[in-house]
């Protein structure tokens, strides 16, 4: 499984790829969403994890490939977010565990 994570915490980003990758997930890192928009342009991903701007990525994520699963994560909760989430397969609220994280990606810990 290919995962491309972007989050706006480099150190969350870091975290979360080593996580994952203990756990048999490979991991792209995008610094910024430009770096991810870049790379969602040219290249299918498994799943996405990002916070900044996620219902954008997950827009280019499933135009490119419509079973990549999706995860943004958020301060505010769906109900009260103005975003539009449509194509966001999950919406979860931070803080949570790594392994719930993980299990929204379709992964195990």
């Amino acid at each position: 499984m290919l995962v491309l994570v972007c989050l706006e915490s480099a150190n969350a980003t870091t975290a979360v790829a080593e996580y994952f990758g203990v756990h048999g997930i490979d991991v792209e890192r995008a610094d910024d969403c430009d770096l991810a928009r870049r790379l969602l342009r040219f290249r299918s991903y498994d799943g996405l994890l990002c916070d900044t701007e996620g219902p954008t990525l997950a827009k280019l994520a499933k135009a490119r490939h419509a079973g990549t699963r999706t995860v943004v994560l958020s301060t505010e909760s769906p109900e009260k977010s103005e975003r539009d989430t449509s194509v966001v397969d999950s919406l979860l609220v931070k803080p949570l565990p790594l392994s719930a994280i993980l299990g929204c990606l379709g992964g195990t810990a």
